[in-house]
């Protein structure tokens, strides 16, 4: 995992770094590293799965639940965590 400067993280933030195929779920493992960008604000009781990368400058809404990539200088928030509005 890869956190970069500047971070702001809120309370109960849950990385999840392994997890496992929906159509195996008991004989295969995935396992890949999250990527946090600089000056990234995670809000609040977030999920993030394995594999992810956070760009720099994007904001997690709280509660959001991040499945995927999120873009460079975005605000991105909800269940799963979808693009909200572009800062930059």
């Amino acid at each position: 995992m890869t956190i970069g400067s500047d971070v702001l993280i809120g309370p109960n933030l849950c990385i999840y770094g392994a997890g496992h195929p929906v159509e195996s779920p008991i004989d295969k493992h995935i396992g890949e590293s999250v990527s946090i960008g600089d000056g990234v604000y995670i809000g609040g009781n977030v999920l993030i799965r394995y594999g992810v990368t956070i760009g720099a400058n994007s904001i997690v809404a709280m509660g959001s639940v991040v499945v995927s990539n999120v873009e460079p200088f975005s605000v991105y928030g909800g269940n799963p965590a979808k693009l909200l509005k572009r800062t930059a």
